[in-house]
C-alpha cells in the first residue's frame, strides 16, 4: 500500500480534481454564442447564462457538499471518487447533444456541481490520511492547483476551439477524459486508515496498538467548527468566492465583447490568468509550508495580503482601455501576477482546516468550507446582475466594485493568524491525551475511563487482544491532567512512542 501511495496516490488525486473541474467554466468563453443559439439578447444572456446557470451549479454543489460527509463515513472514499467521475462523464457528455434545450443544460449543471462538490472534501480528507502533517501543505497546494487548473483547461479548450468545433463538442472531450480517469482510479487507488498519519496516533500503530476512530458525531463536528480560527476561515470564504464566481462567469466574455478584443486575444489573457493561478497555487503552497514551519501565524497573513494585492491589480486592469496601443503588453504581466496572488488562498486554506480539525470530522469540515464556497461562487453572478440593475452600473464597473470583497477577506485572514497557534496546540493535546489513554488501556486492560474527548476507540494489541473503552467529555481541553498509573518504565515507553 505504501508503494502505491508514493507512486500513484498524488497522480490519482490530481487527475480526479482536473476532470471534475474542467466542465465548470466551459460555458464562460461562449456566453454570447450560446445566447445566440438559444435566441437570448444581451440582457437575457447575463440572466439565463450568467446567473441561472451559476445558481443551478451552486444548488448541485450545495447538495454534494451536504451528502459528502455521510458518503465518506458509509462507503469507501475511493469508490465515491470513481462513481463521481462516472456521473460527471455522463452529464458533461450530454452537453454536446445538438438539440439539448436550455432546461436540460440547467438540469445537467446541478449534477455536475454535485459531483465536484462531493469529491473536494473527500480529496482533502484523503490527503489528511495519506500524508503526514509536514507533507500536507505541499500536497494540498498541488491538488488545489489542479482544481483551478482543471477549470482553466476546460475554459481554454472551449475558447481556442470555439470557431472550429462550436461550443458543444469540447464537452464530449471532457466527458471522455472523466470516463478514462474513473477506470484508472478503480484499479490504482487504495483507501487509507483514518488518522493513520497523526503524530500522536502513528506511534501507537508502530507498537502494535491500533486506534480506530469512530464515525463523526454532531457534537465532535460542532466542536471543530467552534474553534476561533476555523470560524474566521469560514467567515472569509463568501467575500473571497463571490468575486471568483463573477470572474468565472463574465471575465472571458467581457474581454471578447466590451473590451473589443478578439476571441483569441481574450482566451490568451484568460490563459495567462490561469497560468498565473496555477503557478501561484504551487508556489503559494510551498511558500506557505515554509512560513507555517517557521511561524504559523505568518501563513494566514501571507494569504490575506496576497488576496488584497490581487484585488488592486485586477481593479487596475479593468479600469484600463485594452484597445489602446501597448495596453495588451501591460495586461499580460498584470494578469499573471493577479492570478498568482489570488490563488495563494485556495492553495492553503484547506490544509489549515485539516490541521485544525480532528481526523473523524475533517471530511465534514472541508465539506462545509466547500458549501460556503459554493454559495459565494453561485450568488456572485447574481449579485453582479443586481449591481448592474439597482445601481445602473456597466458590467465592467460592477465587477471592479465587487473585487473590493477580496480586501475584506484579506483582513479576516490576517485576523485568523492571532489564534492559529493556540487552536492547533489544543487539537494536538487532545490527540496526545487520546494516545495516552489508548496506551494505558492496552497496558493495564482497563475497559472504561474518562477524559475530555468525546468519542469511542477500539484498541488492539498482540498481547492483550481487543480492549474497548469509551471516553466521555468532562472538562475543557485546556485543563487536561496527565495520565494516571505513571511509572518510570511507563513514562519512558510513552515518551519513546509519542515524542
Amino acid at each position: 500500500m505504501k508503494e502505491k501511495k508514493s507512486n500513484w496516490t498524488l497522480v490519482c488525486l490530481c487527475i480526479t480534481a482536473i476532470c471534475l473541474s474542467a466542465p465548470m467554466n466551459g460555458l464562460s468563453p461562449s456566453l454570447s454564442m450560446v445566447a445566440h443559439d438559444f435566441g437570448f439578447d444581451s440582457k437575457e444572456r447575463d440572466v439565463y447564462l450568467g446567473s441561472y446557470i451559476a445558481l443551478s451549479t451552486m444548488l448541485g454543489q450545495m447538495i454534494g457538499s451536504c451528502i459528502s460527509g455521510y458518503l465518506a463515513d458509509a462507503y469507501s472514499r475511493t469508490l465515491i471518487l470513481v462513481v463521481s467521475l462516472l456521473i460527471g462523464a455522463v452529464t458533461t457528455s450530454l452537453f454536446s447533444f445538438p438539440y439539448a434545450p436550455y432546461s436540460l443544460l440547467v438540469f445537467l449543471r446541478i449534477f455536475t456541481g454535485a459531483c465536484q462538490a462531493a469529491v473536494i472534501p473527500i480529496l482533502f480528507s484523503l490527503i489528511g490520511d495519506y500524508y503526514k502533517p509536514e507533507e500536507r501543505a505541499t500536497t494540498s497546494a498541488i491538488v488545489s492547483s489542479c482544481l483551478g487548473g482543471g477549470m482553466m483547461l476546460g475554459q481554454l479548450l472551449v475558447g481556442y476551439f470555439l470557431s472550429i468545433w462550436g461550443w458543444r463538442s469540447p464537452f464530449l472531450v471532457m466527458g471522455t477524459c472523466s470516463l478514462l480517469a474513473a477506470l484508472c482510479l478503480r484499479v490504482v487507488l487504495v483507501d487509507p486508515q483514518k488518522g493513520g498519519n497523526e503524530e500522536a496516533l502513528a506511534g501507537l500503530a508502530e507498537k502494535g496498538i491500533q486506534v480506530t476512530l469512530p464515525a463523526m458525531t454532531a457534537h465532535s463536528f460542532m466542536q471543530s467548527l467552534l474553534v476561533p480560527t476555523v470560524l474566521l476561515l469560514l467567515l472569509q470564504t463568501p467575500p473571497n468566492t463571490v468575486p471568483w464566481g463573477v470572474l468565472s462567469a463574465h471575465l472571458h466574455d467581457l474581454l471578447a465583447t466590451e473590451a473589443r478584443l478578439s476571441m483569441q486575444e481574450a482566451t490568451t489573457l484568460i490563459a495567462l490568468f490561469g497560468c498565473g493561478a496555477a503557478a501561484g497555487g504551487l508556489c503559494g503552497g510551498f511558500i506557505g509550508s515554509r512560513l507555517y514551519s517557521l511561524h504559523k501565524p505568518l501563513l494566514p497573513v501571507f494569504m490575506g495580503t496576497s488576496l488584497a494585492a490581487a484585488s488592486l491589480l485586477m481593479q487596475g486592469l479593468l479600469s484600463t482601455d485594452l484597445g489602446q496601443p501597448g495596453a495588451l503588453s501591460l495586461a499580460y504581466p498584470v494578469l499573471v501576477c493577479a492570478g498568482a496572488l489570488a490563488a495563494v488562498n485556495g492553495a492553503n486554506i484547506r490544509v489549515l482546516v485539516i490541521n485544525l480539525t480532528s481526523p473523524e470530522s475533517r471530511g465534514a469540515s472541508v465539506a462545509l468550507l466547500g458549501f460556503v464556497n459554493c454559495i459565494g461562487r453561485g450568488f456572485g453572478p447574481l449579485i453582479a446582475e443586481l449591481y448592474m440593475d439597482l445601481l445602473a452600473m456597466e458590467r465592467r464597473d460592477a465587477i471592479s466594485s465587487l473585487l473590493n470583497l477580496w480586501l475584506l477577506s484579506g483582513a479576516l485572514l490576517c485576523l485568523a493568524g492571532r489564534s492559529l497557534t493556540q487552536d492547533e496546540e489544543r487539537l494536538r493535546l487532545g490527540l496526545r491525551r487520546l494516545a495516552d489513554d489508548a496506551l494505558q488501556a492496552a497496558a493495564v486492560g482497563e475497559s472504561t475511563f474518562s477524559n475530555s474527548v468525546s468519542q469511542k476507540v477500539s484498541c488492539t494489541t498482540p498481547s492483550s487482544g481487543a480492549v474497548n473503552f469509551r471516553i466521555l467529555q468532562q472538562q475543557q481541553l485546556q485543563t487536561l491532567q496527565p495520565p494516571l498509573f505513571m511509572s518510570p518504565e511507563r513514562d519512558r515507553a510513552l515518551n519513546k512512542i509519542l515524542l
